[in-house]
């Protein structure tokens, strides 16, 4: 006897905690080709005790009754938002995952069937215009980056600043850009001059972290340079 297990739960949080088959199976007792075909198939071998299963659980951070219980959500009549909706929802959903997220995975996550995501994200490029944000796609992943160009008003913005009171270098500079374009600036392969840029930034209160821990313009520069 065979148990039915969600797989694609399991695909997604292993591509989410970054975790290989190789580390699972170190680490649940799992054996290797009963957590394989387990994957492919989305079936259990019975044989396996509860321990695998809630050492499975554990490491993938869930709970064990998610692995065995969840459903595939099925789309049911037509979505009641318009794309352009649905391209708002997606929107701050795209700029705040650290990494970039497989399609497939979104559709799922939503709940939301192919037609209906491919609307939302062919939506996304003419909502985000003159915001400083594009859409990014990548392989059958996506991801809203800021653009690669700072707009017009930014860069009077930085020259005014630079050339009042306390100066930005150029590694301040680029990294207040980037804040201001909505950027998240503080990543696992961050480099040292963009750490001491973000220190010296904070130190003449020119930027600061919000409630999600991104790093946002300060109220104070705003009010000294209305035009970010």
């Amino acid at each position: 006897m065979k148990i039915p297990i969600d797989r694609d739960l399991i695909t997604d949080q292993m591509n989410t905690l970054g975790l290989s088959e190789r580390t699972i199976i170190s680490r649940t007792g799992v054996p290797s080709a009963s957590f394989r075909k387990a994957r492919q198939e989305g079936l259990l071998e019975s044989s396996l005790s509860l321990r695998h299963l809630y050492a499975l659980a554990d490491i993938l951070g869930v709970y064990a009754s998610e692995i065995l219980a969840r459903t595939e959500k099925q789309p049911t009549g037509e979505p009641t938002a318009t794309a352009s909706e649905d391209a708002a929802t997606l929107i701050p959903l795209l700029l705040q995952v650290p990494r970039m997220v497989a399609v497939d995975q979104l559709g799922r996550t939503l709940g939301w069937d192919r037609s209906r995501l491919s609307a939302a994200l062919s939506a996304i490029p003419s909502a985000l215009s003159d915001t400083g944000l594009r859409l990014h796609t990548s392989q059958g992943k996506v991801k809203v980056l800021a653009s690669t160009q700072t707009d017009k008003r930014t860069q009077q913005a930085l020259v005014r600043l630079r050339t009042s009171g306390n100066t930005l270098n150029k590694s301040e500079a680029a990294v207040l850009s980037r804040v201001i374009n909505g950027e998240n600036v503080v990543d696992r392969m961050i480099s040292n001059p963009t750490r001491v840029a973000i220190g010296s930034l904070k130190n003449m209160g020119c930027i600061a972290l919000d409630a999600d821990g991104v790093f946002t313009v300060t109220d104070e520069l705003k009010l000294a340079l209305p035009d970010i």
